[in-house]
């Protein structure tokens, strides 16, 4: 029986960290950054959506080439949604499954049952793992929360990530208030 990692869950209570009266919420940041004046909520947060794909890998990984590590969201060609990041925009929720790994690492493959039967992984390539997260920002509040459920290091990169797609000029940016990290599946003693 093949055993998994064991995951991890990342959670993070952010808040806007702003030095302008300006921004007060998530959608005072949206509409700023986007350009958005009247339009309501729902267009609101579905260009947020739009721009927080492409940014998360919608078409190509992303790559940190300090890190050797790429992030994506992966194309699910029979669902009506065709990226598995999807929003729910009643709840101001995006939530998915991102696919990252390393790369930039010779390696080999082989078959269990014969150790005779390799293949090489090049460079180029990466190993990746499955990572679920959960992001919801309120348009009317300034405090957010992100869930990373991750199964290697990737959770870094993947959260600076999310924290550049906040910042749009100086003085603005995201910054955790509180963090948890731990085995979501760790048994509670008494």
């Amino acid at each position: 029986m093949a055993k998994a990692h064991n995951p991890k869950l990342n959670v993070y209570i952010l808040t806007l960290n702003n030095q302008s009266d300006s921004v007060e919420t998530f959608r005072d940041l949206f509409k700023a950054k986007y350009g958005l004046n009247n339009e309501d909520d729902s267009i609101v947060f579905k260009k947020y959506f739009e721009e927080f794909l492409k940014a998360m890998g919608k078409d190509e990984f992303h790559k940190d080439e300090k890190s050797k590590k790429v992030f994506g969201a992966e194309k699910v060609a029979d669902k009506e949604v065709n990226y598995s990041i999807i929003p729910h925009v009643n709840k101001e929720i995006i939530e998915g499954i991102v696919d990252g790994g390393k790369y930039g690492i010779l390696r080999e493959y082989a078959d269990i049952n014969n150790k005779d039967s390799k293949q090489k992984i090049g460079a180029e390539n990466a190993v990746l793992d499955k990572f679920y997260f959960l992001l919801n920002t309120p348009l009317n509040s300034k405090f957010g929360y992100l869930l990373i459920l991750r199964w290697s290091s990737l959770t870094r990169q993947l959260f600076n990530k999310f924290k550049l797609m906040y910042s749009y000029k100086p003085g603005l940016a995201v910054k955790v208030i509180l963090k948890f990290s731990g085995d979501p599946f760790e048994k509670v003693s008494k």
